[in-house]
């Protein structure tokens, strides 16, 4: 039996316009589908591109604090009291913030943050090496200024004692001449203490003016690199150079 003659054409008719709408309603839903699946990954993408963003600036604004950090420490090396400086070589601090930019930078940002701060390294340990001395001459100085404020108040002391002896003290020789003894030795004592600290104070200036020119040489090439690395950063950051 022909179904077509017993079914009624109009319930075919709607049977074939339901299957057609949902067949409709299908294609419909994959392609918002596949629409929304392209909007979720672009989303995601677009997200790990600003998360990427946000850690490449904060690493960014990390090395150039450290880097310009350092750059002043090292370029008024030779215009602060030696004893203050040598202590100051922490280059912890710069070390992290380089490896960090080793993840996010520019490829080749990150090779001139590396070889920056590979150069500051080097720098810091000429400083302390040179600066070390330096110190040294610092502590003699103290310890002869010391000695020589020491003996000129026993030496005063001592004046004091003397001027203060009465006629039958002053007629006991002995007594007398132990007191000068004690006043020329004192009066050695500083003497010895004075020449001494003019001798660090001269040996500290030769030092010093060695370093400073040692440093001014090995500091050029450095600024320059300082200045390119910086320039990247800038770049990369998207400020204008």
């Amino acid at each position: 039996m022909d179904i077509f003659s017993v079914v009624p054409l109009a319930l075919i008719t709607a049977v074939l316009s339901a299957v057609i709408a949902l067949t409709g309603v299908f294609i419909s839903n994959r392609s918002n589908l596949n629409r929304l699946v392209i909007q979720l990954d672009h989303d995601s993408n677009e997200k790990s591109k600003e998360r990427a963003g946000k850690l490449r600036q904060e690493a960014y604004l990390n090395i150039a604090e450290e880097l310009t950090r350092i750059n002043t420490k090292l370029g008024s090396l030779a215009f602060k009291e030696a004893g203050s400086v040598a202590d100051d070589n922490d280059l912890s601090g710069l070390m992290s913030a380089t490896i960090k930019c080793q993840l996010v930078a520019e490829q080749k940002t990150a090779h001139l943050i590396s070889s920056l701060s590979q150069a500051y390294a080097e720098l810091t340990a000429y400083s302390v090496e040179k600066l070390t001395p330096l110190r040294f001459c610092n502590v003699n100085i103290k310890f002869a200024d010391e000695g020589h404020r020491t003996a000129s108040e026993q030496a005063d002391n001592i004046v004091k004692e003397i001027t203060s002896l009465d006629g039958r003290e002053a007629a006991e020789s002995e007594k007398l001449d132990r007191l000068f003894k004690k006043l020329e030795a004192c009066e050695a004592r500083a003497m010895q203490c004075r020449d001494e600290r003019e001798q660090q104070y001269v040996r500290r200036e030769q030092l010093l003016e060695i370093f400073v020119s040692e440093m001014t040489e090995r500091l050029a090439p450095v600024e320059k690199l300082y200045s390119k690395t910086i320039l990247a950063i800038r770049s990369d950051l998207g400020f204008s150079v």
